[in-house]
């Protein structure tokens, strides 16, 4: 059994509370990291001092592990992977391993993958007066986006193993930022930075998802003028410029271009393997102490646990805090949580 001992950061003026003090309200325990995932580990202490305290007899071996880095991907081993890596968790394979990085008290038995991406459009900045002699960087940059959006969803469609896990999304292809090159209002911009992420379902695989990408980029370079579209941009925005040379031929004087990067390499999602004994034991300790039980899946992801399932792991994933107050503001744990957490904990064991 294991979580991780880092936490992301806070920032005081977003707070009501001091965040870097552990606050308690009634059954409301107040602070950053009492979600995600410090509650946990609090927990998990508590129940292997009890242990200890109480001299329980086991009928199996009993591990705790606990990670120094999980919410920052960019630092490599010091986490759950180096581990793996060199072999200290090799005992474990015997038996089922419940990773405490989830919320609201109920198994999660799928994650999605991550991938983020970086399209950068190139224009050609002329006044917006005469905008048959540019190349909007911005349209461009979106019309891109928009034509690898939908051949994303084509080839990436919901996956009918979804359903048997209850995900609440299916895979997808999203911007959330977009800038531009800095001009003034009556310039068509010449460069145009979008980027986004996707969210993979855990029965597709980020390799398949990083070629398919490439080959939609490497169709709009080969052909862009597949982009415009007069009905939505109207008769004179285009991506490729033409002009008459000397012996009066229309020839191509410039030509917009789409260049993909990845900003994050990704790895794959989780989905639990819902026929194990370790699986049929946590539904089965969370009914027993809850009195329902209801595994579902997220189209979030969880940092370097995959590697253990692909490791031989039975990997299973719970968590006890709140989903609504990971990485948010005011973060709280309810006492109430975490003491049927330790509950929960005690009867799969």
């Amino acid at each position: 059994v294991g979580s991780h001992l880092d936490v992301v950061p806070a920032d005081p003026k977003g707070w009501d509370k001091n965040p870097f003090k552990l606050i308690r309200e009634d059954n409301k325990l107040y602070g950053r990291g009492t979600t995600d995932c410090l509650g946990h580990i609090a927990v998990l202490v508590d129940f292997f001092i009890s242990l200890a305290e109480k001299r329980v007899p086991l009928k199996t071996t009993i591990v705790a592990v606990f990670i120094a880095n999980e919410e920052n991907s960019g630092f490599k081993g010091i986490g759950i992977d180096q581990l793996v890596e060199e072999g200290y968790l090799d005992e474990l394979k015997a038996g089922p391993m419940f990773w405490i990085d989830a919320a609201d008290s109920q198994p999660c038995i799928g994650t999605a993958g991550m991938l983020q991406w970086k399209i950068k459009a190139t224009g050609k900045l002329f006044h917006s007066g005469l905008p048959h002699k540019g190349v909007n960087a911005i349209e461009l940059g979106i019309d891109a986006t928009n034509y690898i959006q939908t051949k994303f969803f084509q080839d990436f469609p919901k996956h009918p193993k979804e359903i048997d896990y209850n995900f609440a999304t299916q895979s997808t292809f999203k911007t959330t930022q977009i800038h531009c090159s800095p001009g003034a209002l009556n310039q068509l911009p010449s460069d145009c930075i979008i980027q986004g992420d996707v969210r993979l379902s855990p029965f597709y695989d980020i390799h398949d998802v990083k070629k398919k990408l490439a080959e939609y980029v490497n169709e709009i370079n080969d052909n862009i003028s597949i982009l415009e579209n007069s009905a939505i941009r109207g008769p004179h925005s285009k991506y490729i410029l033409y002009d008459r040379n000397e012996n009066n031929e229309l020839v191509v004087v410039f030509k917009g271009k789409i260049e993909l990067e990845w900003v994050y390499e990704g790895e794959n999602g989780i989905a639990c393997n819902i026929t194990s004994n370790g699986h049929h034991a946590l539904k089965q300790a969370t009914e027993t102490i809850l009195g329902h039980v209801k595994p579902y899946s997220i189209g979030g992801s969880l940092p370097l646990v995959r590697q253990l399932q692909e490791s031989g792991f039975d990997l299973q994933i719970s968590g006890y805090g709140l989903s609504s107050r990971y990485h948010a503001d005011n973060e709280y744990v309810d006492l109430n949580d975490l003491k049927n957490a330790t509950k929960i904990i005690a009867e799969v064991s």
